[in-house]
Order: structure tokens, then sequence, then C-alpha cells
């Protein structure tokens, strides 16, 4: 009877050891940050902006649900980039991540007073691979709170005010930073007075950019130098909200003669963001890096294969790039099921950067979110798990030995 109470003692532990080291054969990492999102004084009727990050430390690409569970799961949505259509599903690359826009959007109805969810994200396993029989659905999540108030507030902070020398004819980049802190929308006012020997000779100004409660925006204001005596100028550049002066300062800025600076840039990676999805709009970025020594206008110039035919070319707004810094261009190209290849190029101060290309499918796989080549929710055994359980397995028979 002893022995058969041994043998049940030793089968016991060796399911324990599996259990405790092994875990779900299908669970793979996934990580998500921040751990809590909270939103403080939102009004009925608001929205509110804040993002999510989700890391795949794994060798393959996990395909990731997102799903929200609580008070406010109706009141949250989840965006990739500048996509107008909200993603419920998503692939991670591997050793890598993405980061999403999570917007809140507080009912009319709602009442005052606390409400708490989770938002978790979850992997889909492949529809194709074999069960292990274990759970294999693995999940992290974060929490968020959003306290729900009548009370309006109009606040905001002022970032960096930024400013750098230019050459006579090219415009002179002015830049602030503005953040939301209040739980309405802000409509920020920047205005700069530009003045020689103690002189107003310019004066510009910019109005009517929205700035959603919990979002920061760089407002950017573009002087004419055309006409101007090379020398030192000054800005007096003034931040107002609802009237109020929120943030004044005086920078200091150099006009110098044509030609003084190089002009050198790159257009270092041509991507998409989001999913192609059939008859939708694709989000398609140019990432154009300005190595010159001074700002410049710089415009995304394509074409658009289908199929191996051409099928549309493509020009974008101009936009002024700071010194040392990269910037997106991006182009909305509406897309259809088919193999597709888009080249281009950046254009600024008449100069033309070397050509980049993207290739991509758009297909029933893209529609339905599953992308060919994805890979599988589950991996196999670590040595280091399969180790940890034979150590235990070799204990207990030395115990059932000496017995």
């Amino acid at each position: 009877m002893k022995i058969i109470s041994d043998y049940i003692v030793f089968s016991v532990l060796i399911l324990l050891a599996i259990f405790l080291f092994c875990g779900p054969v299908g669970a793979v990492g996934l990580g998500m940050g921040p751990t809590l999102i909270e939103v403080n004084d939102a009004m009925r009727g608001s929205e509110h902006l804040d993002s999510l990050a989700i890391f795949n430390p794994e060798n393959t690409n996990l395909n990731v649900a997102l799903v929200v569970e609580g008070d406010v799961a109706g009141w949250i949505s989840f965006y990739e980039g500048d996509a107008e259509t909200p993603v419920s599903q998503l692939l991670i690359p591997a050793k890598g991540s993405v980061v999403l826009d999570v917007r809140i959007l507080v009912p009319e109805d709602a009442a005052n007073g606390m409400y708490k969810s989770e938002i978790y994200a979850e992997i889909v396993p492949d529809s194709g691979a074999e069960s292990s029989g274990v759970g294999t659905t693995f999940r992290t999540s974060s929490k968020i709170s959003i306290y729900v108030t009548d009370n309006e507030i109009l606040e905001g902070t002022a970032g960096n005010f930024a400013v750098g020398d230019t050459e006579e004819g090219a415009p002179l980049l002015i830049e602030v930073q503005f953040s939301n802190t209040g739980n309405v929308v802000a409509v920020p006012d920047v205005s700069a007075d530009i003045l020689k020997d103690g002189k107003t000779v310019g004066t510009v100004s910019e109005s009517g950019i929205s700035v959603s409660p919990g979002e920061s925006r760089t407002i950017k204001l573009e002087w004419d130098t055309a006409d101007q005596e090379i020398g030192e100028y000054e800005a007096h550049v003034s931040l107002f909200l609802g009237g109020t002066v929120l943030e004044k300062q005086s920078l200091t800025f150099n006009l110098f003669p044509e030609g003084t600076f190089s002009r050198n840039g790159e257009l270092s990676a041509l991507v998409f963001e989001g999913r192609p999805h059939p008859d939708k709009l694709l989000k398609i970025v140019g990432k154009f890096n300005n190595t010159g020594e001074m700002s410049t206008k710089v415009k995304l110039v394509g074409e658009v294969y289908k199929d191996g035919s051409l099928e549309d070319t493509f020009s974008t707004d101009e936009i002024i790039v700071s010194t040392y810094v990269t910037e997106d261009l991006p182009y909305y190209q509406k897309v259809e099921t088919g193999e597709y290849i888009i080249k281009a190029y950046a254009i600024y101060d008449n100069k033309k950067t070397g050509e980049q290309e993207l290739s991509f499918t758009v297909g029933a796989d893209a529609a339905s979110g599953q992308p060919e080549g994805t890979a599988t929710a589950s991996t196999p055994l670590s040595l280091v798990t399969v180790f940890m359980s034979l150590i235990i397995v070799m204990m207990v028979i030395s115990v059932l030995r000496k017995q």
C-alpha cells in the first residue's frame, strides 16, 4: 500500500513540476505599456487621446487582438498612426513594437464619477495550429481609469520655443510646443513680432489649430525674409490660450547672405502605416532627414504601380523641416486588391534625394487581418524548463529510494 502511495505522490509531483515550469505550451511573451492610463476631469462628450505600446520580444511575428473589459468598454477605440479606421487586431513584428493611439470618447449621458476598465492585448493563435490541450491564449493588460465631471477646464502648458539662423530669401521657421492639460479642446494662438535694431520689421501668427485633451502639438510659424537686411534679429514670440498670455519668449537669430549654409537631406525610409485593406485609404510615409545647416521646404514625389502597371503619380504639399530633424512626409493612396510597388523621392531646395521603394500586397488575407506568413503563437519548451523539470523528478526518485 505504501508503494502505491509513493507512486501516487511521485506522479503528482511530476505533474506539478511540468505545470509550474512548463506553463501553457502555446504561451509566448508579450508586453504592454503604460500599465495605467488615467484621465482626470473628463467632460461629457469630450474626446481624450493617449498612447499605448505593445512589445513583442519573440523571434516570430505575433497576431494580437485588443479587448476592453469593464465600465468604459464602449468608449475606447485604437488607431495605428493617422488611420481613420479603428483596429481591433494587429500584427506585432518579431523583436518589435507598435504604438497605438488610444481615443477615449466620453458619452454625452455619462454620469459624474469614476469609471474603471482594463485593456487586454492577447495573442491570436494560428487557426491551423494543433491545440496542445492546455490553454494557449496569452494576454497582457493595462488598466484605465476615467473621472467624469461637468467642470470645464481650459488649461495648457508651453513647451520649447525655437528659432534658427537662416539665409536671405529663405523662410524663417519659429516653433512653439503646446500641451493641452485641460479637459476640453484647446485652440491656442501664437504670434511673433520680428525686430531689427529695436524696430518691428514683420509680424507672423498662427491660429485655428485644435489640440485635444492630453495631446501635444508643435505650432510652426514662417516669416518671409525676402528683401530683409543681413544681420541680427529678435523674435518676440507669444503663446495665447483663451485670450490670455500663456508664455512669452524673446529669441535671437541671424540672417545671413544666400549660400552661407549647406543644404543636404535624404529620404531615409518609405513605409506605410496601419494595414492595407481593399477600397480603403492607406497612409504612405516618406521619412525625410534634414542633414543640412538650415531649415528647408520639402515635398514627396512618387509613382504608384499596381500589378506591374503604372497606376498613379503623386506630389505632396511642401512642409518646412528644421535642421537635423527627421520629418514625416505623408501621402494617402486608395488601394484595391493586388500587388503594389511605390517608388518615391523627396525634393528640397531644387534638389532631389535618392529613391526609395515600398512593396506590399492587398488581398483577402490582408483585409481579414491575417497577413500571409503570420507566425503561430506557440513555441517549444525551453531547455531551461526541461532541465528544471528533470531536477525535480530526480529529487523525488532519490527520496522514494531512501524510503
